[in-house]
């Protein structure tokens, strides 16, 4: 590993390198995600190494090879939609694991970090799951102040509801 690494090559790095569960992956990525959207490039590896140091085994060396966008780039990779309410702004964004394509939604507040509020994504390698078989998962923080969702939903009646004997609910 002498290279730099973006988001994704440092995902996947960490997928090579690394025994860690789906949970920690989508974990990674948001964590990636929020200081590229939210951190100055110039402390980025600061806040990387306090955030990841004792995770996984990381080494100090490996994670200063992450170069992620950073905030100040004027350019965005990554569209989002935004609501206005009056606890916050509702922020939808996509999510950027290609084995797990999904939509996040965050409650964020001005200068505060986005708290998580439910998470929709394809999913066919759920533990408890038919190990292969295609699902839509929704995961819900009910209470946004613990780090683990509390709340998971398989969604049912994909097929029939596509199907062309059936009509779809107005």
């Amino acid at each position: 590993m002498d290279k730099k690494m973006n988001r994704k090559e440092f995902c996947d790095y960490i997928h090579r390198n690394f025994a860690v569960s789906g949970e920690f992956s989508r974990l990674l990525d948001n964590v990636l995600q929020f200081i590229e959207e939210n951190c100055p490039s110039e402390r980025q590896h600061d806040v990387l190494l306090s955030l990841l140091d004792g995770t996984i085994g990381l080494s100090d060396e490996e994670i200063l090879k992450v170069h992620l966008t950073g905030k100040d780039k004027e350019e965005k990779t990554q569209q989002s939609i935004t609501v206005k309410t009056e606890l916050g702004n509702l922020t939808a964004y996509p999510s950027t694991d290609p084995a797990h394509p999904g939509i996040y939604i965050d409650l964020k507040r001005d200068g505060e970090c986005g708290a998580p509020i439910a998470m929709t994504e394809f999913s066919c390698d759920e533990a408890d799951l038919e190990e292969g078989a295609a699902h839509i998962i929704t995961r819900v923080w009910n209470n946004c102040a613990k780090e683990d969702y509390s709340t998971r939903v398989v969604h049912k009646g994909i097929e029939e509801y596509f199907s062309a004997d059936s009509k779809a609910p107005n």
